[in-house]
Order: structure tokens, then C-alpha cells, then sequence
């Protein structure tokens, strides 16, 4: 595939599917990535979730990632 015939929306179209589906999550933590998002309960908080599936809340300081509070130890099942 050549940059000529990429097409981006149908791209787009295909990370939203694999995000909304949980694929593209599963994906990333298989690989290692640990993952943030915004904590809809918490302003100016994360969530981390790393590989092991432990999920934590806090935020950053002097580029440290500061946990708060740790809402599973790990594992995937709530």
C-alpha cells in the first residue's frame, strides 16, 4: 500500500470499532503498553492500567505517574 491510495477515514473507522470493542485495549496491554485516560469521577486524575491488568487513579508530578488510590490490584475481572 502506497501512501497514494491510504485511506485514512477508513482507518479511523477501524481503530473506533477495535476501541469500542475493547480489541484495540487488548491489543495495546498484550504488547505492554500501560494505558491512561481521563477519570471521569476525578478532575485533573488518571486512571493507569497497566498489562497486569492493575488500575490505578492519580496524577502526574515532575513526570512521575503518583497513584492515590489503587481500585484493582490486578487481574481483569471486577
Amino acid at each position: 500500500m502506497t501512501m497514494d491510495n491510504f485511506d485514512v477515514m477508513k482507518l479511523a473507522d477501524e481503530v473506533e470499532k477495535d476501541s469500542q470493542s475493547g480489541t484495540l485495549t487488548l491489543s495495546l496491554l498484550t504488547s505492554g503498553n500501560v494505558l491512561y485516560s481521563p477519570d471521569p469521577d476525578m478532575p485533573n486524575h488518571l486512571r493507569r492500567l497497566s498489562p497486569s491488568g492493575r488500575l490505578e487513579i492519580g496524577i502526574f508530578s515532575n513526570g512521575r505517574f503518583i497513584a492515590t488510590s489503587v481500585i484493582r490490584e490486578e487481574g481483569f475481572k471486577e
